[in-house]
């Protein structure tokens, strides 16, 4: 029985990971997805929306419980929140006054920044993004910068994601 008892602790923590419906598809549970990006303030005009794509792209291969990005039927964001990685000079809010987020050529979430510590929620307003997920997929912030800031300053956003793939 106690060689049994790993092979059964794996099985167990296998299906708390994800529920099957009956249609045939497993709801994942659900994963954080994160993008950095460097800004340098000396390039920006206060007041006026800038554009930065990510620093990398992201692909969901081998982070879906052995499921294949191309059997994605549903994937959603749930939550988007913006921070401000270096330098640690000032909070977010004194550097941006408002932020907007893109997977792909979607817009997710977009919002107000409050002068708050070092990180801060954004208003999902697109959640569907299946398309995007399938296959590799980057990031672009558009940002409104404040004035009397210069430098370079790195921000992560980390996506919240819901997935549905297709089951066995």
């Amino acid at each position: 029985m106690r060689r049994f008892l790993p092979l059964l602790l794996l099985v167990t923590l296998s299906i708390a990971a994800c529920d099957t419906t009956e249609g045939g598809t497993v709801f994942l549970a659900p994963r954080d997805v994160s993008f950095t990006y460097t800004v340098n303030f000396d390039n920006v005009t206060p007041g006026e929306q800038a554009t930065v794509q990510a620093n990398e792209t992201v692909s969901l291969n081998g982070r879906l419980d052995g499921f294949q990005p191309s059997e994605i039927v549903a994937a959603r964001v749930t939550a988007v929140r913006i921070e401000r990685l270096s330098p640690i000079t000032r909070t977010l809010g004194a550097l941006l006054s408002s932020a907007q987020v893109s997977v792909g050529s979607q817009t997710v979430a977009s919002g107000t920044i409050a002068d708050i510590a070092r990180e801060a929620p954004i208003t999902v307003v697109s959640n569907s993004v299946e398309g995007a997920l399938r296959s590799g997929f980057g990031s672009t912030l558009a940002f409104v910068p404040k004035a009397g800031i210069s430098g370079d300053f790195r921000f992560q956003v980390t996506l919240t994601l819901a997935i549905e793939v297709e089951g066995l």
